[in-house]
């Protein structure tokens, strides 16, 4: 069924995506400026024995890296494809904070896994103080769907990492929500012409 799909916001493991959710969140509470002591992730079992990855040598590794996915969203509010390339694998800043991350086996996370993919994220600040988020369910779920905007958004971040152009992009986007609306399949196909041209 359509909307039992999944979206993935970020260009990342699933399994790193409540993470990523997380700390976006603890950063908009407490200030990307924030200096920071440590980042503890309690998450499920699986997550860790897929994305434990501390020192990502490789864009791969990157993005099945929660201590790099953590690091990223807290460096950058986001995570998008060029986020594991080398010049962010290799960042001081992303780097330091990289270290500062603890993976934690969470029970109750476990056994809510594959259904529930969750998250915990503890963040000690420098002057001792502790921040907390848990996602439940990854963003992009069912149970946590993004909105119409935010896939959009995607959709014109991976076209334009293909090289097509702000207004392709947009065209196509239009072209595909108008077909809800009843406009004939040739407005679509025209787009998709175009941006091959």
């Amino acid at each position: 069924m359509m909307h039992e799909v999944s979206f993935k916001p970020w260009s990342a493991c699933r399994h790193v995506h409540p993470v990523i959710e997380a700390v976006i969140a603890l950063r908009a509470q407490v200030g990307a400026s924030t200096p920071i002591e440590s980042i503890d992730v309690h998450t499920y079992a699986d997550a860790i024995s897929f994305a434990d990855c501390a020192t990502p040598r490789s864009d791969h590794q990157a993005r099945f890296s929660l201590q790099h996915a953590a690091a990223v969203a807290w460096s950058r509010g986001d995570m998008n494809l060029r986020d594991s390339h080398s010049d962010a694998r290799d960042d001081r800043q992303i780097a330091d904070l990289r270290a500062k991350v603890r993976l934690h086996c969470d029970a109750d996370m476990t056994a809510a896994y594959p259904e529930r993919y969750g998250a915990t994220v503890h963040l000690r600040d420098a002057g001792g103080a502790r921040h907390t988020v848990t996602v439940h369910t990854a963003k992009g779920d069912p149970e946590n769907p993004l909105s119409v905007r935010e896939i959009q958004d995607k959709a014109l971040r991976l076209m334009g990492a293909a090289g097509l152009s702000p207004v392709i992009g947009q065209d196509i986007v239009q072209s595909c929500l108008a077909l809800s609306e009843g406009a004939p399949l040739s407005g679509l196909r025209a787009a998709l012409v175009q941006a091959q041209a």
